[in-house]
């Protein structure tokens, strides 16, 4: 399995935190993120840091609206845990 390059993206992906699963069972059973799921669905592109100049970020189509648009995302500002 491919590791992805961010932890909210690895919770989707079925990586757990030491790149394994859970007691033998499927890592997709266990921390899943809703969000991150619809993210990925979405197709944006994630830009992480704890920092970001928004004008720098790239984005990219987003069919639903209509619009170019991008995920800004800042690593340990707690809004949903996940066991990456």
């Amino acid at each position: 399995m491919r590791k992805a390059t961010s932890p909210v993206l690895n919770a989707v992906q079925g990586v757990g935190p030491l790149g394994g699963t859970v007691n033998n069972a499927p890592a997709s059973l266990y921390c899943r993120n809703p969000y991150a799921e619809w993210v990925q669905a979405e197709g944006l592109p994630v830009a992480e840091g704890l920092a970001l100049n928004l004008f720098e970020v790239p984005t990219r189509d987003w069919p639903r609206y209509g619009v170019k648009g991008a995920v800004a995302q800042f690593p340990g500002s707690g809004i949903f845990a996940t066991c990456s």
